[in-house]
């Protein structure tokens, strides 16, 4: 499965590289202007995004629109509290609120993906430090 992972913090993504396990090939950003213009050239199947929209204003607008520009993509977001809660309201596909376990990382996948296989790691729960 082609990702792409938008998140600024090195220690999350490396959580959630593990949760994901092997057989993936990911692209990951910290940065939002960066990660749409991947979106526009590159072919994923699915954006897992750090749902944290502090400092970033116009953000939300951007984000809302983001499954009706690319209907192929399956977005995923992941976050705490407000963040979570801004996330549903923006049509993203599935959110998880952290933490959360690699099967929750693979149900979510596989709403979109019902094909998709995603190899059991070891439990690992994903947090954000």
């Amino acid at each position: 499965m082609r990702l792409l992972i938008i998140d600024q913090n090195a220690e999350s993504v490396s959580a959630l590289c593990e949760a994901l396990g092997t057989g993936h090939a990911a692209v990951v950003t910290g940065n939002w202007l960066e990660a749409l213009s991947h979106l526009k050239t590159g072919c994923f199947e699915a954006a897992l995004m750090n749902f944290d929209l502090s400092g970033f204003p116009g953000l939300k607008f951007v984000l809302s629109r983001l499954p009706e520009l690319y209907p192929q993509i399956c977005f995923i977001a992941y976050g705490e509290g407000v963040a979570v809660q801004q996330a549903r309201r923006h049509g993203t596909v599935e959110v998880l609120l952290l933490p959360f376990t690699s099967e929750k990382l693979r149900q979510a996948l596989a709403i979109r993906r019902p094909d998709l296989v995603l190899r059991p790691t070891a439990r690992r729960t994903f947090r954000q430090p």
